[in-house]
């Protein structure tokens, strides 16, 4: 049998929230975890497969039934921009507030979405240690995340904090109290109790982490 005279039949999970209009125009299933889009129903049916919804009683052999399938993703489409715009205005509310409104970083513990991060009594002590250590210009991140792991550090997951998280949590001016939006640069005051009293950050050339100076209250 040639490959075009090959019927198929295939069934999918697929609703109207989860189709999106591709570049070209096409409406295609999109999968938000691997940002990568899989062929679209119309792209299907062009080949000879047959489409069918779940949830939507919709023909999609006919004109009709393809232009409904269209007007549908457009809706989708603007439900999900919605949607994330309602979630930037609650996550900007929080910060605003002085609330972390994501996971709490190493040597802090989550309390709910309306309480402020407190030290954890386990952690935060060492990461203290972490901070006063490196001030000193005595050891390299390599040699500071060896020691870390010695005292006991640890991350979330129970294991070793790499020589990355080490660098994330001495950039980090959480530590001091304050809350930092990576991709807007902007930066909030938290309400949350510091690990580390006073931080200074400035570029430090032959270091890989901008800190020169560090000045902690223990």
């Amino acid at each position: 049998m040639s490959q075009k005279n090959r019927r198929f039949k295939a069934l999918g999970p697929c609703c109207k929230n989860n189709i999106r209009k591709k570049p070209n125009g096409n409406s295609s299933s999109y999968n938000a975890n691997k940002k990568v889009d899989v062929p679209s129903a119309g792209e299907g049916i062009d080949a000879g497969v047959e489409v069918h919804f779940a949830t939507e009683n919709v023909d999609m052999r006919t004109v009709a039934g393809r232009l409904s399938a269209d007007i549908t993703a457009v809706f989708a489409a603007h439900y999900s921009r919605n949607l994330r715009e309602e979630v930037k205005k609650g996550l900007y509310g929080r910060l605003k507030q002085g609330f972390y409104p994501l996971r709490a970083p190493i040597g802090h513990l989550d309390k709910g979405s309306a309480k402020p991060k407190i030290p954890d009594p386990i952690r935060a002590p060492l990461v203290r240690e972490a901070f006063a250590l490196y001030s000193t210009g005595n050891s390299w991140l390599p040699e500071l995340a060896k020691e870390m792991f010695r005292r006991g550090l640890r991350n979330h997951n129970n294991g070793a904090v790499t020589i990355n998280g080490l660098a994330t949590i001495l950039k980090n001016p959480f530590y001091v109290g304050l809350m930092r939006i990576v991709k807007t640069g902007q930066t909030f005051e938290g309400v949350h109790e510091p690990v580390v009293t006073h931080l200074r950050f400035h570029i430090q050339p032959n270091r890989p982490v901008r800190i020169l100076q560090l000045f902690v209250d223990c």
